[in-house]
């Protein structure tokens, strides 16, 4: 027979032709077989639709079950008219009779390209480049799909997993779902720094999508017992699809996650099979296929820039390289998966806005590790926060039970409770969780680029990897969907649970003083978009139960009217005691069984209290307060100006808050001259801090008057005319009171700066405190002419060209001053530079109990208290103590000429919030954490640690701020 007349047997090829059909050849399953060797006239008579196949549908299968087995890895080129062709022949070998299995819809017919050959790409596709073997039917169940809906490739113009796709190919598939699919709504929920969309792509069956507002009002309603009684949630819990949102992508650089989404997104907008319909109605799925679209665009620019034509899998190929700042970070390089509940970026902030619209009840972050891993998935490893009840450890375990059997049907190996904890609330599995979602983070090994050969031989890909990625978020959304009614009850269980332990924390409430207008503003917007209840007190009143976040030991004080006041026992108190409790749970270090107790292993830092990182004045309390409150419904406006009218002589404007540091420098910007009070002032019988903005009138032209105004209320400062020089202390022409130099200020970027502390300040200064600055790179070292501020981010200093180490002393010689963190700071104390004298704990220990001293004094990130010399220029306007992170345990004693203007405090006071071991306080306890000295003309400000460590430190930004701005005025 010939091959066209051997094909007129199978039905679909007997449709096409226009013959009578006949039943299939394996019974009624829908299998046709395809030989690869069809004539040119058996190519014409198919004349199949132009849409290229999912790699689902082609399952590569002989006869007697054995695997194909590939030799080529086929490319395919877009032609002219946008359909996927193959441009050189493609060799492959087939076991025994040389035929390939392709999954059909007979009610529908075959979804592949109108070239015959695409089946066979489909199938070797499905293997992937790096050897992935199985068969489609063992690791799914069957997958139909709709022809009328366009495979990927057919609009994106490259084959699955071949090279890395662009957002704007990933939107024009995503428009082109969208308008031949009554089954998907796209949102654009938020825009990028860079410029770019934020989507939500929203897909379920049509009839839960006519009734989604519905849906999230009553979703919503089982979030508050105190208003919805468990009859009422179990009604809605019948009626309710399950919410499961599944983002990829937070991090540019693991680019598997959006080429999974793409395939997640197709599979079930075409989706014809038992499986996919399940889903779509049991399930509403909400899919961020791209979180942070400026750092993915970034790292596809660099890899597509060097990937051409193949993929070369040598580690150590630029493939596999990224240039600094890589593609992990968003505009301003932050890690956005530690950023859900600081909330500092605009992606962030558009996110969890529109998480609280939904409140999903199951959330699956998917990420990458390193190439020679495998695939993780929930539950992760202790220690967890006290956020995780017992409903998320069952869910945990069910969904972990059903992406296991997916995986093992096609041999993926794969793990769980290692490596990734669930304890820093800043995470994509842990936010959720603390709002009654099943939060869950999922890791797949990276390909870092298209393909890249393990430490094994064996080659792994992109393409391998977005099927594993594919498969476990299936996978995720079969196991809801199974249960869909006993999730959407444990959701609402979740808030009763809250309730009930809430009434048995023994901290009541959390009270916080009126103070900084910037700090306690940025702290209410917190907690009221985290759905959390904010009160405030309309008289003052006392509780003597009351303690102090950043001094315990301080005695209790009387609270003023205006004071906030958090009670403990409501809905949301899960996440209000994940961000506010001044101690997350902990392990015992008593309990610690050697250095590797995973317990004790902790991925993230430890300590992260809000009250603490934004340096308000707050306050728990063991018995609830007497006093009557209102609820808070928002920030209030700033409030600030000049009284007294015109000035005659200066105006005075105080400087005790943040404010008053970006006063000044809105002051540099807008050309007023600026005078400080080193001295306490006292004019007309009121005093003014040392620290004190004083702006003569004659020393600035007439403009002045309105400028003062208008900038003191933008920062809520009440500012006041002096119309007499003659004061009560010094006088308002005192030498006391010295002038501010404008600042000119140059922020070292790239190599070797860490990429997330040096996006900090970018952030910070652009963004927050709107501060005008210069990024420079380390060429840029040796000449620093221009500038009068050198600020160096945390990061590995080694290996500096002597230009730059020369440029450096030179520019602190002529007057400069140099602001360094961290690994900035380690620099400057070198021997190379020699501009500080620090010296190391090490140093005093001989060489047998240095590795002894280094394990005891590593911190896991841990907010500790520091007590600054208030004496000092540096620290005016500041408060004492101040709340700050240590991370790198590195245990400093300053010696020489160097001044320590601000120390660890003592043992057993040092400890504010995270996990430190009794060791570790005992090195710290007294030592340097910030230090200053002179140099030449210039001045050197050191902090041993980031003090704006995610842009987070809001209660230090000041400190650093008068360092930045007043260094380079304050002589010694």
């Amino acid at each position: 027979m010939s091959s066209f007349l051997k094909y007129m047997k199978y039905p679909m090829i007997r449709n096409i032709c226009g013959m009578k059909t006949a039943s299939p050849l394996w019974g009624s399953k829908g299998f046709v077989f395809l030989n690869p060797g069809l004539t040119p006239r058996a190519k014409i008579a198919m004349r199949l639709r132009r849409i290229s196949p999912s790699p689902l549908e082609f399952i590569p299968r002989t006869r007697d079950g054995d695997d194909i087995k590939k030799t080529i890895n086929p490319q395919l080129y877009l032609n002219s008219q946008n359909n996927l062709d193959i441009k050189k022949k493609n060799t492959y070998s087939v076991k025994n009779n040389q035929t390939l299995t392709a999954r059909i819809n007979t009610n529908r017919g075959i979804i592949m390209n109108r070239k015959l050959r695409l089946s066979v790409i489909g199938a070797l596709l499905f293997m992937g480049a790096g050897g992935a073997s199985g068969r489609v039917s063992d690791l799914l169940p069957e997958i139909i799909l709709d022809s009328n809906i366009p495979a990927p490739e057919s609009v994106i113009g490259h084959a699955f997993g071949t090279l890395h796709t662009y957002q704007w190919q990933m939107e024009k598939y995503l428009e082109t779902l969208e308008r031949v699919s009554d089954r998907i709504a796209i949102i654009r929920y938020g825009t990028t720094w860079e410029g770019r969309p934020l989507h939500l792509v929203i897909i379920s069956d049509p009839q839960n999508l006519s009734d989604i507002e519905s849906v999230k009002r009553k979703n919503l309603r089982l979030t508050d017992p105190r208003t919805c009684a468990p009859e009422e949630a179990e009604k809605l819990a019948r009626e309710l699809p399950a919410l499961v949102w599944l983002g990829y992508n937070i991090h540019g650089n693991e680019a598997s996650g959006m080429e999974a989404a793409i395939q997640v997104i197709y599979h079930l907008a075409a989706g014809q099979d038992t499986l996919t319909r399940r889903i779509l109605k049991e399930v509403i799925c909400l899919i961020d296929p791209l979180q942070n679209p400026d750092g993915h665009e970034r790292y596809v620019q660099e890899v597509r820039s060097v990937v051409t034509l193949k993929s070369n899998p040598d580690p150590g190929d630029v493939e596999h390289e990224s240039s600094w700042p890589g593609g992990r970070g968003n505009h301003y390089l932050f890690d956005l998966n530690r950023d859900f509940f600081l909330k500092t970026q605009i992606e962030s902030q558009a996110r969890t806005r529109l998480y609280h619209e939904w409140m999903p009840h199951v959330f699956a972050d998917l990420h990458e590790m390193g190439s020679a891993a495998t695939y993780f998935f929930a539950p992760p490893r202790p220690p967890y926060n006290a956020f995780v009840t017992p409903e998320l450890t069952r869910w945990w375990d069910r969904i972990a039970e059903n992406n296991a059997r997916f995986f093992d049907r096609h041999g993926w190996a794969f793990y769980t409770r290692e490596t990734f904890d669930a304890f820093y609330p800043g995470y994509g599995v842990s936010y959720p969780s603390m709002h009654g979602a099943v939060g869950m983070t999922y890791e797949q090994a990276s390909a870092r680029g298209v393909s890249i050969r393990r430490p094994d031989g064996t080659v792994l890909t992109l393409h391998e990897a977005a099927w594993h990625h594919f498969t476990a978020s299936m996978a995720t959304l079969d196991a809801v969907a199974q249960r869909r009614e006993e999730k959407v009850m444990d959701f609402y269980r979740f808030y009763e649970r809250a309730l009930r332990d809430a009434d048995r924390d023994s901290i009541r409430e959390i009270l916080v003083k009126p103070g900084d207008p910037d700090l306690t503003g940025k702290l209410i917007g917190r907690l009221l978009e985290e759905g959390i209840e904010v009160r405030r007190a309309g008289s003052d009143f006392r509780n003597s139960s009351a303690v102090s976040y950043r001094n315990p030991s301080a005695k209790p004080e009387t609270f003023p009217k205006g004071t906030l006041v958090i009670p403990v026992n409501q809905p949301r108190y899960r996440a209000l005691s994940a961000v506010m409790a001044p101690q997350a749970p902990l392990p015992d270090p008593s309990d610690r069984e050697g250095d590797d107790d995973p317990r004790f292993l902790f991925y993230d830092i430890t300590g992260w209290s809000l009250p603490l990182t934004l340096g308000v004045d707050a306050f728990w309390t063991r018995r609830p307060s007497r006093v009557e409150t209102e609820p808070v419904a928002g920030t209030d406006k700033k409030q600030g100006g000049v009284t007294g009218g015109k000035a005659a002589q200066v105006y005075l404007v105080p400087n005790r808050t943040l404010g008053g540091s970006l006063f000044l420098a809105d002051c540099f910007a807008h050309g007023i001259r600026v005078r400080t009070a080193t001295r306490s002032l006292k004019v007309n019988g009121k005093t003014w801090d040392r620290g004190t903005w004083v702006i003569r009138v004659n020393r600035n032209d007439e403009t002045v008057h309105e400028k003062v105004d208008s900038l003191a209320r933008v920062h809520g400062l009440m500012a006041e005319a002096v119309h007499r020089g003659l004061a009560e202390g010094p006088d308002l022409g005192s030498p006391a009171i010295v002038p501010v130099k404008p600042v000119t200020i140059a922020l070292l970027t790239g190599p070797p700066v860490s990429s997330t502390g040096a996006g900090a300040l970018f952030f910070l200064m652009e963004r927050e405190w709107k501060i005008d600055k210069t990024l420079i790179s380390a060429n840029s070292l040796a000449d620093l002419d221009g500038f009068n501020v050198l600020i160096l981010p945390d990061g590995r200093y080694r290996d500096m060209p002597e230009t730059a180490v020369e440029g450096v002393k030179q520019f602190v010689r002529q007057g400069g001053t140099v602001v360094a963190a961290g690994g900035g700071t380690a620099w400057l104390q070198s021997d190379a530079l020699k501009l500080l004298s620090l010296r190391s704990v090490d140093e005093q220990t001989d060489s047998e109990n240095q590795e002894q001293t280094a394990r005891r004094t590593r911190v896991p990130g841990v907010i500790v208290q520091v007590t600054l010399d208030t004496l000092h220029a540096l620290t005016m306007g500041c408060v004492s103590p101040s709340a700050a992170l240590v991370r790198s345990g590195n245990v400093l004693e300053a010696v020489g000429n160097t001044a320590v203007v601000g120390r660890y405090s003592r043992a057993g006071s040092l400890k504010l919030s995270g996990y430190l071991e009794p060791e570790s306080e005992a090195a710290l306890a007294g030592k340097a954490w910030m230090v200053e000295t002179a140099s030449g003309r210039g001045r050197v400000v050191g902090f041993l640690e980031d003090p704006v460590f995610r842009a987070s430190y809001d209660g230090l930004a000041k400190l650093f701020l008068n360092a930045v701005l007043m260094g380079p005025s304050l002589g010694r």
